[in-house]
């Protein structure tokens, strides 16, 4: 994959949106307590960072959100099928609903929950049985420290190198207003959520090399559709 990067004004920001129906150096901050992909002994939970799986797809959330009594979880649509779907948790094998499908060249897409006995934690599962309390979005801002945790590598820091930039993911795809960041990552880190403490930033979607990434910003589309991460 070749990645170019030029910056670009704040203006140039494109949000595009698809909503679902669904059924190191650094040291980070502490984590809960909490068992990761658990809910209780009974309960399964769904919480940013886990992984849907769906018509041979297997797509991170990134973080989940809510907009009054709706909870959505927010995942990149360049991982997602743009066929309606049934969707269920990669670990547990739960369904957790359907997706209406959207056009591929969207960016970012909404997991909308409705599987009642399925919880939906404002947390962040980084992968050692730990997890990570979300407490609201922001903008992330160069020189910034911050964490992603990934499918394939699990918890991993670095610092903001740029913002406002755009990425060439080639085969036509470029992507405006993106992160670069020092934090190592693997393909398989693929959609894994950015955050800085409590604070969710945005998610994963590509790289130029072993320890420079690239990530998308969720406040602009957080603010768009009205939701709020909890």
């Amino acid at each position: 994959m070749t990645i170019s990067i030029r910056r670009v004004p704040r203006a140039a920001v494109r949000v595009v949106i698809a909503l679902v129906c669904v059924g190191a150096a650094l040291t980070a901050a502490p984590a809960t307590s909490a068992r990761a992909g658990e809910g209780t002994a009974t309960t399964p939970a769904v919480r940013g960072g886990d992984a849907l799986i769906a018509s041979g797809a297997r797509c991170a959330l990134a973080f989940n959100a809510r907009r009054g009594t709706d909870t959505f979880g927010v995942m990149a649509s360049l991982c997602a099928p743009a066929a309606p779907a049934v969707w269920s948790h990669a670990t547990t094998g739960v369904r957790v609903g359907t997706s209406t499908g959207w056009p591929a060249t969207r960016e970012v897409a909404l997991v909308h929950y409705d599987n009642p006995g399925v919880t939906y934690p404002g947390e962040v599962d980084l992968g050692d049985g730990t997890v990570r309390d979300m407490t609201g979005a922001g903008y992330p801002s160069a020189g910034q420290q911050v964490c992603q945790a990934g499918q394939q590598t699990g918890l991993r820091c670095g610092r903001v190198q740029a913002v406002n930039v755009t990425v060439n993911l080639g085969g036509g795809l470029i992507l405006y207003n993106a992160v670069a960041t020092t934090i190592c990552s693997a393909a398989g880190d693929g959609n894994a959520p950015l955050f800085a403490s409590g604070t969710a930033l945005g998610f994963r979607v590509g790289s130029g090399g072993s320890c420079a990434t690239f990530h998308l910003p969720i406040a602009p589309s957080l603010a768009a559709l009205g939701l709020t991460v909890y």
